[in-house]
């Protein structure tokens, strides 16, 4: 036998009398079955055989009865209402009203309950597929005050992990690590020589990471917590090497007035007036001059500091380090190099000239 259903949202007996209307199958009279329908089909299905719905008391399981009368199948009790609820197989099973406004209540909670679960499983998906977004490829804005432009910098997802003090070095952002550092003390939980496990940054202190990052600000706060200036990465890098490779000579100003020690050797055999003069950073190498540092000092195939910014062709490197007394000018490395040499072999024409024009062979 076929149904049409008509939807009731409402809980109230009277919107569901209004609601509810006969309407006679393909293949039924007046007395045959209706249904009103509380909730979708496609969501009642699953948890019911069929929505609940009324049927005439005179028709049960589409056998004409004698008598309005029956026995209320859940609580058991003589009753005269025209509640029906038919279960699986065709077989009608009689309610009373007050059984079968609690058991379209109970069907409702359980839809509700069912919904809520799908929509909460939906949005744990949608988190982790935002997070795995996120470890793919996480951009931090940078406001550049001078330019009144944001630009979006790349970084590596692993900063997203990192414990507050070690991201906000890694970000350069001192506002955040001056919160963190203050509410560490207030807890007596500060930690300044606090390392990263893993990751591209593994092994480094705050004030490497600080230093790298060319923050002053930051590199300040740390040295007035008492961060270690002699700290090494496991590449035996310290926080002035870094600096200095990177050409932050403000960073290099405040680790060397922290008392950093200007001549320590990399695991790589190059100190941090060698990586100077490596990247051809001039503010970099006349701080680290004028601070001591050692202009003989060789990288392991002999290159003095100004054989190494002739390969690399500095050439404002090269003037000023042969405007130091104590560079060598006349040197070759272990594969017989001369300063010139090297700058003609790489082809830097400028360098070549300049040398040339001092008498440099």
């Amino acid at each position: 036998m076929a149904f049409s259903s008509a939807f009731d949202t409402s809980d109230g007996d009277a919107a569901a009398a209004a609601a509810l209307t006969p309407t006679p199958s393909s293949s039924a009279t007046g007395d045959d079955l209706w249904q009103l329908s509380l909730v979708p089909d496609d969501l009642a299905l699953p948890l019911h055989p069929e929505p609940l719905h009324r049927v005439p008391a005179s028709r049960a399981g589409g056998v004409a009865t004698a008598t309005n009368s029956f026995v209320c199948s859940r609580c058991r009790g003589l009753r005269y209402d025209t509640m029906r609820c038919p279960a699986g197989g065709g077989v009608a099973r009689p309610f009373c009203e007050a059984c079968f406004q609690e058991a379209r209540a109970t069907q409702k909670n359980m839809l509700r309950e069912a919904i809520a679960a799908e929509d909460e499983a939906a949005e744990a998906l949608r988190r982790q597929l935002q997070q795995r977004a996120q470890r793919k490829s996480f951009f931090v804005s940078q406001r550049s005050p001078a330019a009144g432009i944001t630009r979006a910098t790349h970084i590596d997802h692993s900063v997203i992990h990192l414990p507050a003090l070690l991201r906000a070095c890694v970000l350069a952002d001192a506002d955040a690590a001056r919160a963190v550092l203050d509410k560490a003390e207030y807890q007596r939980l500060a930690n300044v020589e606090d390392v990263v496990a893993d990751g591209p940054h593994r092994s480094r202190t705050p004030l490497i990471l600080a230093a790298q990052k060319g923050s002053r600000a930051i590199v300040e706060l740390l040295l007035s917590r008492h961060a270690n200036a002699e700290a090494n990465d496991l590449l035996g890098m310290t926080p002035l090497m870094h600096a200095a490779y990177e050409g932050h000579a403000d960073v290099v100003d405040e680790l060397l007035c922290a008392g950093a020690k200007v001549d320590r050797v990399a695991f790589c055999g190059y100190t941090a007036l060698l990586l100077a003069a490596n990247k051809g950073h001039c503010a970099v190498l006349r701080r680290l001059m004028a601070a001591k540092a050692d202009v003989l000092a060789r990288t392991p195939k002999g290159r003095n500091a100004l054989v190494v910014a002739s390969f690399n062709g500095h050439e404002d490197a090269v003037r000023l380090l042969l405007g130091h007394p104590g560079v060598e000018s006349d040197t070759v490395d272990a594969e017989g190099y001369s300063p010139r040499d090297a700058a003609l072999v790489m082809n830097h024409r400028r360098v070549v000239a300049l040398l040339d024009s001092l008498g440099v062979k």
